[in-house]
């Protein structure tokens, strides 16, 4: 019996760790790890990982919590489970939205095709929160209208709530993993341009075997 309940326990526990492994954004990250980082002036084609202050290529989207001007964002809603003594987060709201982007570097420019299928990591760095005796904000309640949710349970009394933001916007330092190509620059800066070639800039993009990875985390741009 010992030794079953001994097993029993290092089952559990493999489980555990294979579930902290496997967490999408540590999985994104390792993905993103993995791959050689290159200028974004070289002329290296195929799957690489370029690293650059982002820019816009149009008008930005704003961030529906903090109002951010953003090339992405990522809005997450939890609700506090009580279960006895103890209980859980439980996301109830996940509202993402991009649009392509440019990067660039010391060396050069980048147009980024960032897609639906694009899995991102973003730092979560507007936080706020309502419950018991803080009612929500009201351009909080907006967007849990929108979502078909509200701030208060059935008997009107505040649900306990956390609203997590985080975007991608002008001038941070982002990463990218994806496959890249040679094409030309519909708008050469002078900088980068040399006296002889056609101007052209590295486009990254999602490929049929790899998709396309982004994150904000500045420990991977090196």
């Amino acid at each position: 019996m010992p030794g079953f309940v001994l097993l029993i326990i290092l089952v559990v526990i493999a489980i555990i760790v294979a579930a902290v492994y496997f967490e999408k954004e540590r999985r994104i990250k390792r993905a993103i790890r993995a791959v050689p980082k290159v200028r974004l002036a070289d002329g290296r084609t195929g799957v690489v990982r370029v690293a650059g202050q982002l820019g816009y290529t149009g008008q930005p989207l704003a961030a529906p919590l903090s109002g951010r001007a953003c090339a992405y964002y990522e809005v997450r809603v939890e609700e506090w489970r009580s279960n006895g003594k103890s209980g859980s987060w439980r996301v109830i709201i996940r509202e993402v939205l991009g649009q392509p982007f440019l990067l660039q570097d010391p060396s050069g420019r980048a147009f980024v095709h960032l897609d639906a299928s694009s899995e991102i990591v973003v730092n979560k760095d507007f936080q706020d929160k309502s419950g018991t005796f803080n009612d929500a904000k009201g351009h909080l309640e907006a967007f849990l209208a929108r979502h078909g949710q509200t701030s208060t349970g059935l008997l009107g009394f505040n649900k306990k709530l956390r609203y997590l933001e985080g975007v991608l916007e002008a001038g941070e330092t982002v990463t990218v993993v994806g496959v890249a190509s040679r094409e030309p620059d519909p708008t050469p800066n002078p900088q980068f341009q040399g006296y002889r070639e056609q101007p052209t800039w590295m486009v990254v993009r999602r490929g049929p075997e790899r998709g396309l990875l982004v994150s904000d985390d500045p420990s991977l741009a090196s």
